[in-house]
């Protein structure tokens, strides 16, 4: 998630200061953050990335600070492509307007630049905060969307993206809205324009796992309000596609589990902004 993202980059820089070429987590790979085990989580230990968290104490890894990759990616998902062994580095980002980029690094299995691999995905212009995850031989990207879209208000939807191409050609991309949050509900005047009475949607971080004893895909979707939902700024609820996982078809059947038992409140956090 952002924020935990953001505290990585924060230790690494007071660490590369200090002239300290280590940072420690408290967590294997397979217990931090949203990450499975596949092309995304090997990609994300590549880049130096290690997200924050809290629970099950193991033993400890020492990754080397490699520095700031990009000032003003914003959001970003590193994974191997194509999928396999001889994937080289790659990284879905932005904020809004997703685009693909080739990332070189001395000693990571990269390509031999930074070059652009595409500058826009198709259909992303007014999606934000991309994630992306590898399924097989397909590239699938998430996002929320930040202005109004087929009848939903901003920020109450969730974004999927895919492509099969080994290029990633622009013609290769399909695109469709998988979830509408709720979004009724009329403002207090007295409250910031941030604070509304329906769900608004931020950040998300796929993976694969059990649910109730089944194979599913879970979305995890950090929200910005209701406050009655939420309590404080920013929380995660999650979806679910149970269906997807024998398909490995992410493009339908998601479901939000039930907030009220499903829920990732701020007091669980171990690193804030």
């Amino acid at each position: 998630m952002l924020h935990q993202r953001v505290q990585h980059e924060q230790d690494v820089a007071a660490a590369k200061l200090r002239g300290d070429n280590t940072i420690q987590s408290r967590q294997t790979v397979s217990q931090c953050g949203m990450f499975p085990l596949n092309w995304t989580a090997i990609a994300a230990v590549a880049l130096g990335f290690l997200l924050c968290g809290e629970g099950v104490q193991a033993d400890p890894i020492r990754m080397e600070a490699l520095g700031v990759y990009c000032e003003g990616c914003d959001e970003t998902t590193p994974v191997l492509w194509p999928p396999g062994p001889t994937g080289k580095l790659t990284v879905v980002e932005h904020h809004s307007g997703f685009r693909i980029r080739s990332q070189a690094h001395d000693g990571i299995p990269g390509a031999p630049n930074n070059d652009i691999i595409l500058p826009l995905i198709p259909g992303s212009t007014g999606i934000a905060f991309a994630s992306a995850l590898v399924v097989n031989d397909t590239l699938w990207v998430f996002g929320t969307n930040d202005v109004e879209m087929d009848g939903g208000k901003p920020r109450t939807q969730v974004h999927i993206f895919w492509s099969s191409d080994p290029s990633l050609s622009s013609g290769s991309w399909n695109t469709t809205s998988i979830l509408q949050l709720p979004q009724t509900g009329v403002p207090n005047p007295k409250d910031p324009p941030y604070i509304v009475p329906w769900w608004t949607a931020f950040n998300t971080s796929p993976t694969k796992g059990v649910v109730n004893g089944r194979d599913a895909y879970v979305l995890a979707v950090e929200l910005g309000s209701p406050t009655v939902l939420i309590g404080e700024r920013f929380t995660s609820v999650f979806a679910v596609c149970y269906s997807c996982a024998s398909t490995d078809d992410l493009s339908t059947g998601w479901e939000i589990l039930d907030p009220t038992t499903h829920i990732y409140e701020k007091s669980r956090w171990v690193c804030e902004y």
